[in-house]
């Protein structure tokens, strides 16, 4: 009897593992994987060469694949699968940003010859007078703002004309001034959601349409953009924002043109 019993346990543990090892073969859907070497390189892509997108009444139709919830895009040498992907909340950007404890305030300015500059606050804790007389020297209009008149946050920040920068105040009462991407991680030298992403990429207050999905080594961003002013067109891009906050371009896929510029 206590032979059958510990014959009937193999039995049963040797369906287990064979259960176990089953399971072990059932792949989970990846979130991106590699192509092979068979698509269209940017230049070509943005050719028109691979989407024949007819225009009818100045533009053609919006094939972005940020209006579907789900699928696989094929996106320069990868594809990406939209289920794993959550949409953006534009309106809410720079409150869920995760500024460091070291900054006490943070502000947009737009700049503007021999006028006050137009300051935007994005976040702000309590400040001593102090800080506050220090602040409201560096937003009187000073010679830093006629050499950024002319080029603007990003270098021109195509696409448009946003003639601005980012000013930070430290609790060592330093200022910092940000007025390209690269000098956005003074203002969150660490990426810790997919807004933090967002900011280091895009860095003005122009958010385009887009999505989120989150990776081992960071965050992959979707996102609808114009790029170009004349005429104008749009794409979809896929980025990739590492923890440090270094941005890497994967590929992109024209989804509109028109005869319309700014």
């Amino acid at each position: 009897m206590k032979k059958m019993f510990f014959q009937l346990l193999s039995l049963l543990f040797a369906s287990f593992s064979c259960l176990n090892a089953g399971a072990k073969k059932v792949r989970r859907p990846e979130i991106i994987s590699k192509l092979p070497d068979r698509l269209l390189s940017i230049p070509a892509v943005e050719r028109y060469e691979r989407y024949q997108l007819e225009i009818t009444d100045g533009r053609s139709g919006d094939s972005s694949s940020l209006n579907k919830k789900n699928g696989l895009l094929d996106i320069g040498d990868y594809r990406v699968n939209l289920l794993f992907f959550t949409d953006f909340i534009q309106e809410a950007v720079f409150q869920k940003l995760s500024w460091p404890d070291s900054l006490l305030y943070v502000a947009e300015v737009a700049t503007g010859r021999n006028e006050t500059n137009d300051t935007s606050v994005l976040y702000s804790k309590a400040l001593t007078k102090a800080q506050k007389t220090r602040l409201k020297a560096t937003k009187k209009h000073t010679a830093f703002d006629d050499v950024y008149f002319n080029y603007g946050f990003g270098n021109n920040c195509p696409p448009g004309d946003c003639k601005h920068y980012f000013i930070g105040l430290t609790s060592r009462n330093n200022i910092i001034r940000a007025v390209n991407p690269g000098e956005l991680k003074k203002l969150l030298p660490r990426v810790r959601n997919p807004y933090d992403a967002w900011f280091l990429l895009e860095g003005a207050l122009y958010w385009p349409k887009g999505k989120y999905a989150k990776v081992d080594d960071g965050y992959l961003l979707l996102l609808n953009k114009r790029t170009r002013d004349c005429q104008i067109d749009y794409a979809d891009i896929l980025y990739h924002v590492n923890l440090k906050g270094k941005v890497e371009e994967l590929g992109r896929v024209l989804t509109q043109k028109t005869n319309l510029c700014f």
